[in-house]
């Protein structure tokens, strides 16, 4: 037995034509003529535009030169190699300058996240729309799993990130003109951070059809501490039970019925700042805010010098997995999940009581029952199997937030969902006797923390807005009338939320054009009078006033 094999050493050996290399004792490219058959696989392989090609294991490098000259200019080729010994072998073997080009790249990676940071690292966000394989190689085969596993999670972080691009574009603008407008409320408002549960087990209640079992099985005088997305509000209350605590996340007026019939009783509710101010009515204009922040801007950490960022949570997209990472902030029980469907049936797409439900019922006559029809047949509908092995249906958005909840929350054992008809989490699923016993341990702990109230939390909401008017302003008077193109750039630069959603700048990663584009300036002109007149009539905005809105 040879040094290198007892060593368990990569060996490169002659082949007929050019070398083979043996790892382990096997063979991980051909031993005939190695190079003719790598460059065969890559002159096989259909092109794309802006496709970024996974080359697993790249060993002697064989095949890659010739698939780099007809790969087109907005594609890349990203070669990874998930064996430390086989990579320190190929970075001495193989000529570094075929990894070395702004076209491609060679890094170690052992799981997904590392490959993921090595591919944002060279190449930035969204500069591809889709992830092809290019297996030149037996290396493939040690790591398979590991390697496709690189190929879906990165397929998935380029689907999310230009889905982040088009929900900028269409709702960027909307979303800070929200955040504006609930400044002056959030300069009174109690802070999230004083809601403290203790130890007391948490219920996160979403508005999936699910919900419906474990309500009817509640003891509605002694009901457990209830963390509930808007649209469960009405489910709640029409059996009588009061949540702890609200979430709204939507910055558009849809889901203002989840409200209708609240009654003028002020309601626990966390809003996000980006959320339609209307909301804060319901919470008679002291609601607890928090942030997630859209995309990076530097009126962000303008807001945390002045003492008007609420706490940070991270962008889910979904205000289920937002509820759930509000109940790891404010309690440190169990918490447990219940109505997260990601999923509906074809007469049930929302719990009883919620407005879906009830307009479907309004809806019902002898000619059409409780069928969903517009979900059911519409564009990527399909059926599936729930955690209880029913039948149910589901479509690429909720199953999009389903593998988010898994990626986020299911490593975390005190988190438990709840048996019914809703896709698996991925995290312990429990009876509903056994999760009425766990949430019924609150009786023998202490009571929960109760927030404080009607205590400013905030820097001076109007003095911020007059600083973001007058740099609005200067820059309005530099495009009307001309000025220092030094200082137009740096005015752009901090104006960065009048033009983040532009589409050409929502996909470049925060770039925008150059000052010498008069398109841009064009439409950055267009913008300014706008945000000027919001912010005038901001200031003069009262958090007293909140409930009459504008």
């Amino acid at each position: 037995m040879s040094e290198y094999e007892t060593a368990g050493l990569p060996r490169k050996i002659p082949a007929r034509r050019g070398f083979y290399v043996e790892y382990k004792g096997k063979p991980l490219i051909s031993r005939i003529d190695p190079e003719r058959q790598a460059e065969r696989i890559a002159a096989s392989l259909p092109v794309k535009e802006r496709t970024l090609y996974i080359c697993p294991s790249p060993l002697l490098g064989y095949g890659i030169a010739g698939f780099i000259k007809k790969m087109p200019a907005s594609s890349a080729l990203f070669c990874v190699e998930a064996d430390k010994t086989l990579y320190e072998w190929t970075l001495q073997n193989t000529s570094c300058s075929l990894f070395d080009t702004p076209y491609t790249a060679f890094a170690y990676c052992d799981n997904a996240a590392a490959a993921c940071r090595a591919v944002r690292e060279k190449w930035g966000m969204r500069q591809f729309r889709r992830v092809e394989p290019l297996n030149l190689s037996g290396g493939y085969a040690l790591f398979r799993d590991l390697y496709e596993e690189f190929i879906s999670t990165l397929h998935r972080t380029f689907a999310i990130e230009w889905s982040n691009a088009i929900t900028l574009t269409r709702l960027g603008r909307l979303y800070i003109r929200n955040l504006i407008r609930n400044l002056p409320a959030f300069e009174t408002s109690p802070s999230i951070s004083d809601i403290d549960f203790g130890s007391n087990p948490v219920l996160v209640a979403g508005a999936g059809p699910s919900l419906d079992n474990f309500l009817d099985a509640v003891n509605t005088q002694n009901p457990p501490i209830i963390i509930a997305v808007d649209t469960a509000l009405a489910a709640l209350q029409s059996r009588g039970i009061t949540p702890a605590l609200v979430i709204a996340l939507e910055a558009q007026h849809w889901n203002l019925d989840d409200f209708v019939g609240w009654g003028g009783t002020d309601i626990p509710l966390a809003m996000d700042m980006s959320a339609l101010n209307a909301h804060a009515r319901f919470a008679g204009g002291m609601p607890y805010f928090f942030s997630t922040p859209w995309t990076e801007l530097k009126i962000f950490s303008r807001l945390h010098a002045a003492n008007l960022l609420p706490p940070v949570f991270p962008p889910l997209g979904s205000v289920g997995l937002c509820a759930v990472a509000l109940a790891l902030r404010t309690t440190r029980g169990p918490i447990i999940v219940c109505g997260l469907d990601f999923s509906f049936t074809i007469d049930n797409y929302h719990a009883r009581g919620t407005p879906t439900s009830r307009a479907a019922q309004r809806r019902c006559t002898r000619f059409g029952g409780l069928y969903h029809t517009a979900a059911i047949f519409r564009e990527g509908s399909l059926q599936t199997v729930s955690k209880s092995k029913t039948p149910v249906r589901t479509d690429p958005a909720m199953k999009h937030y389903r593998s988010l909840f898994e990626e986020e929350f299911s490593k975390i054992p005190r988190i438990f969902d709840i048996e019914g008809s809703g896709l698996s989490l991925g995290t312990r699923t429990l009876r509903i006797n056994e999760a009425l016993s766990i949430l019924k341990q609150r009786a023998l702990q202490n009571s929960p923390k109760q927030p404080k109230s009607n205590i400013p939390r905030g820097g001076s909401a109007a003095e911020f807005l007059e600083n973001e008017r007058k740099t609005l302003a200067e820059l309005r008077g530099i495009l009307t009338e001309g000025g220092s193109i030094e200082r137009l750039d740096t005015l752009i630069d901090e104006a960065d939320y009048i033009w983040a959603h532009f589409p050409d700048c929502a996909g470049a990663g925060g770039q925008r054009p150059p000052c010498s584009d008069t398109i841009f300036l064009k439409r950055l002109r267009a913008e300014l009078d706008s945000f000027i007149a919001l912010i005038d009539t901001t200031i003069r905005y009262s958090a007293a006033d909140i409930d009459k809105g504008y």
